[in-house]
């Protein structure tokens, strides 16, 4: 990497244990050194010289760090869009549309407490059976009486009936954390109840909190108090009052010590003789029997029947089938305040279950607590709304969910009704015309509304209201207009001062916003540029420089208005994440694509790593290129960036092109790239064939899979690491007798037949003849593994073109079809070359017309286990050692065409239907793969990019580099003079 040499060049005079650790760090080794390179200024000005860095050695037990391949950017992309309107509308300033004040307004934010949870006649026999005092009457206990006659005992005196008596005084301790308030007006409505019966004065109700415990004791306040009640610590009450605890003893409380409080609080209470009981409105008590014994908790609950009398086991109750939680939460995500009226009134209508619901639906992880009630996160609330439209929208349940919400805040404030009217609208893409006319009211009263005054503060306070608590889906809805109104005059100083904020949502676009800005920001327009800072494709934006001297090679130009920046849209870049580009900010585009949007542009960006077929890439003044080498010739490529939605490409110089094989819009490399190499007057195709993995061989569970070749098509995975070029043909007869001389084939009635006839050993003579003809074309035949590898083209099928294939597909003896299908053509011969269909990769008859010639050496077993660019086994020299062919030919039946099917043949074996394919060498070497070459480091260090790969290991060479200074003079070589 350029940084990396460049580290190393200021170590390279110290000592070499510095050296040695620097180069640790950036993944460089000391091998053997190659040559030094001595790079010719004129000749590096027009050609691209491939070399290796000079390594050094480092010591085996040191874990080298390997640095990712560099990451280049480039354009995708750059779309002109038309620009939006930058006048404001008209409504906006008409007297006519301002909100008039109502003074008078009886309208507020004090809704209908909770229905009752137990009425009266079920609560009073418990609590009076609870914390009653039992008295003797007057009145004879008849069934006593009988009970000591029938047993023959002695009557002392007579048997009286008792009675229980409510005590002259109750002590009632309200648990007021804020995990309970939903049941707050229910613990009020029980101190009333007991007020009423017992007197005002007679009843004593304090309430703790969670922040009240000071230690053993807690501190304590009148509740229902008054303004100037002061907190002062709590007290036991005499011996006889008794003592009625109104919480959940701890168990749901947001105070993780709250359990660990009431549990002290029991040391001070055991001692107390009257009677002690909870009611908890929470689905289950306490688990320590110690603790319940004492406080004796029992449900406060609409589902469940109280017993008589109270129990000291603690209680648990039994879940319900209820409506999930999920489904709860995406009914309320469309309400922007649910308070605790409102919210039991839905639990009842909408069966959610017991009072218990309530509770957990206040405390749940994906709710915040507002002044007013609850609603949900903003960090979760889209998700559940989407789920609402998806799920609720026009059912039943909505409607009955909006009518409820109608009812219960009839007599709120204006702007929350239409704020709800305004999420249903939205949410259920209806439409209403008292909104909008509301709403563009309230626009238009803020824009004509004294800057400063309080009226102006509280109507834009409300419009802000409205955006935090609206749908994010609005901004794609037919409410948009009104809704970038809204945010117009309610942040129109900030938009002026260019405050943004860090995160924009889904869909809204700053563009709509012109008509804010004042009239010289809406004319005046600045040229940005993107700009590459590191080798991972980080990026940052920044106003063009117009200052000469040594600037940065941007990687894309476009204009904005002054007052206007641009957005950056992260993958995916149709409503993804986007945010305000700030300018000199780094940004990385981790998941490949990037955007970034102007009032009048769009770019779309990919940071890609160098493509398998090219040698090096860089970027210069002429923008990214990238360096391929074909049959000993080295090749420039540029990328040529298309703008009105037409996507870039790669310009490919003959003898190249490129095919689109799938959708337009595919990103791929090398997709369909293909070169045509002239030979003598023949054009022989060639296509790239990208690296990749595959399984080789057939499964088990293949129709006419062959059993008596013991292993011959074991599967297994094959990871092929390098790319190579593969003729789309096998070679004709025209090619042949163009470079051999003569024609051994014996169906000759066409030119473009492919050659047969030949063997193993002619092959490797046609090669030899070849690649004499073409020094630098290094043709061979292809591996085994390349060959089905091509063949399937990706599929996992018996066959490239499905299940089965046809004769019109494939050249085989027709009257033997494949897996029982129809019987079809037999010609008996061979076809010329691409009279047939081709497989998905661009290759002609890999199934059929003749067999191919492999380079390797036959395997009778193939490995179970995952392979790396395998190349057969030794032993190729031997005599009588057979050759792998591959793809059946045209006088065999289907089942020996399979993609993976396997034979041998002798290497000096001719018939007429043995023919072959070429291959040409892997130019790439492993030294190369990972990076770029010298010039191309040159390069990328002039613009501030990163160069293209991971640190290379270079083979060995005689003299190794064990000094610093003849270090610094190989990196002198390598960066030129």
């Amino acid at each position: 990497m350029t940084w990396g040499r460049l580290a190393l060049l200021q170590v390279a005079g110290e000592e070499d244990a510095k050296l040695q650790k620097m180069a640790t760090v950036f993944g460089y080794v000391k091998q053997s050194a190659p040559e030094p390179l001595i790079v010719d200024d004129a000749d590096t000005a027009s050609h691209h010289t491939t070399s290796t860095l000079i390594p050094f050695e480092t010591t085996p037990d040191v874990a080298i760090p390997q640095r990712p391949p560099a990451r280049f950017l480039r354009v995708n992309k750059i779309i002109r869009s038309t620009e939006p309107d930058k006048q404001a509308s008209d409504y906006l300033h008409d007297p006519a549309m301002r909100l008039l004040p109502n003074a008078n307004s009886t309208d507020s934010y004090h809704f209908a407490p909770p229905p009752p949870l137990l009425p009266l006649s079920r609560l009073i026999p418990f609590l009076l059976n609870s914390l009653g005092v039992s008295r003797t009457s007057k009145r004879l206990d008849q069934q006593q009486l009988a009970r000591q006659v029938a047993l023959g005992k002695a009557l002392q005196r007579l048997p009286q009936m008792s009675r229980q008596h409510w005590a002259q005084r109750l002590h009632i301790i309200v648990d007021a954390g804020l995990h309970l308030e939903p049941y707050w007006g229910d613990f009020a409505r029980v101190i009333q109840q007991f007020k009423a019966l017992l007197g005002e004065d007679a009843v004593e109700a304090i309430r703790f909190e969670d922040t009240a415990w000071s230690g053993e004791i807690p501190d304590c306040i009148p509740w229902p108090g008054q303004a100037d009640d002061e907190w002062q610590q709590w007290q036991l009450p005499p011996a006889d009052v008794p003592i009625l605890v109104l919480g959940d003893l701890g168990v749901t409380a947001d105070n993780v010590s709250a359990s660990a409080q009431w549990s002290r609080l029991l040391k001070v209470l055991r001692s107390h003789p009257a009677p002690l009981l909870t009611l908890s409105p929470v689905m289950r008590s306490p688990r320590q029997r110690w603790l319940c014994r004492t406080f004796k908790p029992h449900p406060l609950n609409d589902a469940y029947r109280l017993p008589r009398h109270p129990g000291q086991n603690g209680f648990a109750l039994t879940a319900v089938l209820s409506v999930p939680m999920s489904e709860i939460l995406a009914l309320l995500s469309c309400l922007p305040v649910v308070d605790t009226g409102l919210l039991r009134r839905l639990r009842l209508a909408l069966h959610w279950g017991g009072s218990e619901r309530e509770g957990e639906i206040w405390n749940h992880p994906d709710i915040r607590r507002i002044g007013l009630g609850i609603r949900l996160d903003e960090r979760v609330a889209e998700h559940y709304r989407q789920d609402y439209q998806a799920h609720f929208a026009g059912s039943q349940q909505a409607e009955t969910l909006w009518q409820l919400v109608q009812a219960h805040h009839a007599s709120a404030f204006e702007g929350l009704r239409q704020l709800e009217k305004l999420n249903q609208c939205v949410l259920e893409q209806r439409d209403d015309a008292a909104l909008r006319d509301y709403l563009q009211r309230l626009c238009a009263t803020v824009t004509q509304e004294g800057q400063g005054s309080a009226r102006h503060k509280i109507l834009v306070m409300q419009c802000r209201t409205i955006l935090a608590s609206k749908p994010e889906s609005i901004w794609s809805s037919e409410h948009n207009e009104l809704a970038y109104h809204l945010f117009g005059v309610a942040y129109a100083e900030d938009i002026r001062a260019g405050k943004w904020p860090e995160q924009l949502e889904k869909d809204f676009d700053p563009a709509r916003l012109q008509w804010v800005l004042d009239a010289k920001a809406r004319e005046e327009w600045v040229q940005w540029q993107v700009v590459q800072v590191g080798d991972q494709g980080q990026f940052k934006l920044q106003q063009a420089q117009r200052a000469d001297g040594l600037a940065i090679t941007p990687v894309a130009e476009f204009s904005a208005l002054r007052g206007l920046p641009p957005t950056v849209l992260f993958a995916p870049i149709d409503g993804g994440q986007h945010s305000i580009a700030v300018e000199g900010a780094v940004y990385q585009a981790e998941q490949g694509l990037v955007g970034i949007e102007s009032a009048t542009h769009r770019v779309e960006l990919q940071a890609i790593t160098k493509p398998s077929w090219a040698s090096q890439i860089w970027r210069d003044k002429k923008g990214l290129q990238a360096e391929v080498v074909f049959a000993g010739k080295v090749y420039t490529v540029l990328w040529r960036e298309a703008t009105d939605a037409v996507i870039s490409y790669w310009e490919w110089p003959k003898p190249f092109g490129q095919e689109v094989l799938s959708d337009i819009n595919s990103y791929q490399d090398g997709l369909g790239l293909y070169a045509d190499l002239d030979i003598k007057g023949i054009t022989q195709r060639f296509r790239w064939i990208e690296p990749g993995t595959f399984l080789m061989g057939s499964p088990e569970s293949e129709t006419d899979r062959e059993p008596w070749i013991n292993g011959s098509e074991t599967q297994h995975p094959v990871t092929l690491t390098q790319g190579f070029w593969l003729a789309d043909t096998t070679v004709t007869q025209s090619l042949w007798q163009a470079v051999m001389g003569k024609n051994p084939s014996s169906f000759t009635d066409s030119h473009n037949n492919p050659v047969e006839q030949v063997s193993w050993n002619d092959s490797q003579e046609f090669i030899k003849k070849l690649n004499g003809l073409l020094p630098g074309l290094q043709a061979k035949l292809p591996t085994e593994a390349q060959w089905e590898y091509a063949c399937r083209a990706g599929t996992t099928t018996p066959f490239s073109f499905g299940n089965n294939i046809t004769p019109e597909q494939v050249n085989y003896d027709g009257n033997y079809p494949y897996a029982n299908g129809e019987k079809g053509l037999y010609r008996e011969k061979t076809v010329p070359v691409k009279s047939l269909p081709a497989n998905p990769w661009g290759l002609y008859e890999m199934h059929g017309n003749v067999w191919e010639w492999c380079q390797d050496v036959w395997q009778e077993k193939l490995p179970a286990s995952p392979v790396k660019d395998p190349e057969g086994v030794a032993g190729g020299d031997q005599a009588g050692v057979k050759r792998v062919v591959r793809g059946g030919s045209w006088y065999i039946n289907g089942r020996l065409v399979r993609s993976a099917f396997r034979y041998r043949y002798d290497p000096a074996e001719r018939f007429s239907s043995l023919g072959f394919r070429l291959v040409l060498g892997l130019e790439l070497q492993p030294a190369q793969q990972g990076g770029g070459t010298a010039k191309q480091e040159e390069r990328t260090a002039g613009t501030q990019t990163g160069a293209s790969g991971t640190p290379r290991q270079a083979g060995s060479a005689p003299g190794a580099v064990d000094k610093a200074g003849k270090f610094v003079k190989g990196l002198k070589n390598l960066f030129g003079k």
